[in-house]
């Protein structure tokens, strides 16, 4: 058995060192954690930001999107076709493409608020 002599090394003093040093690694291993863990959020709310504000641009749809063919007297044919089709079932089409856009400015309205409560509860987290 190793006896330590107390005048030169004392035991309790080093334990406790020991332990302050433990310690202090695993709070630093914790902070490193958070801190990674954070970036990523922050590379994921940044991403989904870009999500959303694609989706905004998408929200609407334009019922004037032109005709055209490229198929020469065929194309002409098909152009004035698809024309016919296009202005018989219009009315029909309005309220159907009405009821979506609501529905897509209604889905925008509900991510920007999600994000703002991820938003709000990091800087929560990290305060």
């Amino acid at each position: 058995m190793i006896e330590i002599d107390n005048n030169i090394i004392n035991p309790e003093l080093l334990l406790e060192k020991i332990r302050k040093d433990v310690l202090n690694k695993e709070s630093e291993k914790i902070n490193i954690s958070k801190k990674a863990d954070y970036i990523e959020i922050k590379e994921n709310i940044n991403r989904i930001n870009e999500k959303i504000k694609t989706v905004q641009l998408h929200a609407g749809i334009d019922l004037s999107e032109p005709i055209i063919s490229n198929k020469g007297i065929i194309g002409l044919i098909i152009v004035l076709v698809k024309k016919i089709i296009r202005k018989s079932i219009r009315w029909y089409m309005k309220s159907l493409i009405g009821q979506q856009v609501r529905f897509n400015n209604s889905m925008v309205s509900t991510l920007n608020e999600i994000n703002k409560k991820i938003d709000s509860l990091i800087l929560n987290n990290n305060e």
